[in-house]
């Protein structure tokens, strides 16, 4: 029996590597409607093995996104702090 090879969405393999980097470091996803989910900690990131679905896990419910809509990848996610300047 011939097994079929899998394939990975190369567009959404940084995400996977961002979700997975140890330490973990917030980050956010733009999709195409213009909705943005921020992923802030390692457990609110989760991705099927293909990874042509992402799951933002949040506090209440949990969103899937499809690979395909993300539009920007936005890697600082943390607010800036002045330093009274």
């Amino acid at each position: 029996m011939k097994r079929e090879k899998k394939q990975v969405n190369t567009r959404s393999t940084p995400i996977a590597k961002l979700g997975r980097r140890t330490p973990f470091r917030p980050f956010a996803l733009r999709l195409s409607n213009g909705e943005a989910y921020v992923f802030n900690t390692p457990e609110s990131f989760g991705a099927t093995s293909d990874l042509r679905l992402i799951v933002c896990f949040e506090e209440h419910q949990c969103t899937s996104i499809d690979a395909n809509s993300v539009t920007e990848i936005i890697e600082d996610t943390t607010p800036k702090h002045s330093n009274g300047e």
